[in-house]
């Protein structure tokens, strides 16, 4: 231990060598710099130090490469920025990991190495942000050693893309690394806040896993960045090991490219350091792969895709379904029975405008339930099922689903193709069309408080009528109604149910 502590500081005097027109001045702890050659605005917490250790001489840090293995533990300085160089250990870990515990966990204890978020403060003066890369030098993550689940908030929203980046990361040593990725543009609002707080956690698995931050850096409505790569590769069919055209492949979830007939694809402009590579085909099974890449440099990964990929036959409640009640669950039902233990905590994940909405999964073998500890009413709220989960025989879900309901006291009128706000009084309800998606016929349930007349009418998405169901006066009770879709086109229809000057309208979709 003391050799490699000698090791790591024979080079420490390499610690605040830099001030350049990217980063300005390495040693500087908090920086917001203006219209620099890699973007509008770079704002960076924690100093570029390499956790006080110190760089090799001639190494870049932004050049995907690793550093030396370097001593631990270390004494933090109390002026360094929160969450940035100093070891912190997962909130969920007890003092009892299940899968055993890292060097970081054990040389350091409880209260000095709770984790702690790190917080990007800038003024946007106006600007309008269009794009965004996130940049973090990360030091001994290691979830797949000691099996952690990471998840990855920004202001409390959990971003998909970060936890697969840092939940393949084996950086035993300790060592340390550049990872970078473009912010998903439905992800960019966050950043309208003039600030933006980061939080790497793991809040369930118990795992010993420590880890460090050395700096975060933001780039908003990045230009030109320096340290790129390239990425390339052959797809192919794993039963006939035949080429695959037509594969979307993406890297770090935003650089991407298409394979070609015998298979191949190439992507460049890939942001130095960590890359998360994943493919998107239809029938086929999503598969990710993680790869390092350097300045300069191009990674060979190829991938061989299985099929058939899971099927989601129904979930609810449905896409822009309305008045929820606030003790409803997300249940999900697939075409084959899943694997369980894919389920985690970044596969289904329910959000708000606030943050995430914890809870707890019920898990059967053909679908699973997420009961969410609170929902409020008068809300909307996000559900997202990620490419982790996979069926019995590994094979994950063709790509990502997601879709919104909204919680009301009562039912909201909606006209087609769009959403109403106004209340009405709950005379009537019309529940989600079961099945859906369906073929050829759909079951449409609805409830009358009162006697009256009513339309029952199916609309195209264009808004032309199609279908009249009912158009006449029923009395108060409890209704089914069947759609029959043959003759139509597969596609999106719409259901409108009008009574009393009010109307509610639910979607279903068709396919042959």
């Amino acid at each position: 231990m003391r050799l490699k502590i000698l090791i790591v500081f024979s080079f420490s005097s390499f610690l605040f060598a830099q001030v350049t027109e990217n980063d300005g001045n390495w040693a500087s702890k908090d920086t917001v710099m203006y219209n620099t050659p890699e973007a509008e605005i770079m704002v960076r917490s924690g100093d570029i130090d390499n956790l006080r250790f110190g760089w090799p001489t001639n190494f870049d840090p932004f050049s995907g490469n690793n550093t030396p293995s370097h001593g631990y533990p270390w004494t933090p300085d109390t002026t360094d920025p929160s969450g940035t160089d100093r070891i912190m250990v997962p909130t969920s870990y007890n003092g009892s990991p299940p899968h055993g515990r890292d060097g970081y966990t054990s040389g350091t204890s409880r209260p000095g190495n709770i984790v702690s978020p790190i917080t990007l403060r800038y003024n946007l003066n106006g600007t309008i942000v269009t794009s965004a890369v996130i940049q973090m030098f990360v030091d001994d993550f290691q979830a797949p050693v000691w099996w952690a689940d990471y998840e990855v908030r920004f202001n409390g929203i959990r971003i998909p893309l970060m936890e697969s980046i840092i939940n393949e990361l084996v950086q035993t040593g300790p060592i340390g690394k550049i990872i970078s990725a473009r912010i998903p543009n439905e992800f960019l609002y966050l950043l309208k806040k003039d600030s933006l707080e980061i939080l790497i956690d793991d809040f369930t698995t118990g795992a010993g896993d420590g880890f460090a931050i050395d700096f975060a850096k933001l780039l908003i409505n990045p230009k030109e960045i320096a340290q790129i790569a390239g990425i390339s590769g052959k797809i192919s069919d794993f039963s006939t090991g035949l080429p695959l055209d037509s594969v979307k492949v993406v890297a770090n979830g935003v650089a991407f490219a298409y394979s070609d007939s015998l298979g191949n694809y190439s992507i460049d402009s890939v942001l130095a350091g960590l890359v998360s590579v994943q493919t998107y085909k239809k029938g086929y099974g999503s598969q990710v792969k993680s790869t390092s890449v350097v300045t300069g440099s191009n990674a060979i990964v190829n991938f061989s895709l299985k099929t058939p990929a899971p099927v989601i036959i129904k979930h609810t409640p449905l896409d822009s379904a309305y008045s929820i009640t606030a003790d409803s669950t997300i249940q999900i039902w697939f075409g084959s029975a899943i694997d369980t233990n894919t389920i985690k905590t970044f596969t289904l994940y329910l959000t708000d405008s606030i943050g995430v909405v914890s809870g707890h999964y019920i898990k059967m073998d053909s679908s699973v339930i997420f009961v969410p500890d609170s929902l409020k009413m008068n809300n909307e709220y996000s559900v997202t099922l990620t490419t982790g989960i996979s069926d019995l025989n590994g094979i994950a879900l063709e790509k990502e689903q997601s879709w919104r309901f909204f919680t009301y006291d009562e039912p909201i009128p909606v006209g087609i193709g769009q959403r109403g706000i106004n209340k009405f009084p709950a005379e009537f309800s019309l529940d989600p069309a079961y099945p859906n998606p369906f073929n050829p016929q759909t079951m449409i349930s609805y409830k009358l408080k009162k006697s009256g007349k009513l339309k029952l009418f199916v609309y195209a998405a264009n808004g032309k009528l199609v279908k009249e169901l009912i158009n006449g006066y029923q009395q108060a009770g409890n209704y089914s109604q069947s759609f029959d879709a043959s003759g139509l086109a597969s596609g999106l229809y719409y259901i409108r149910l009008q009574f009393k000057g009010n109307a509610f309208t639910c979607k279903v979709v068709f396919i042959k």
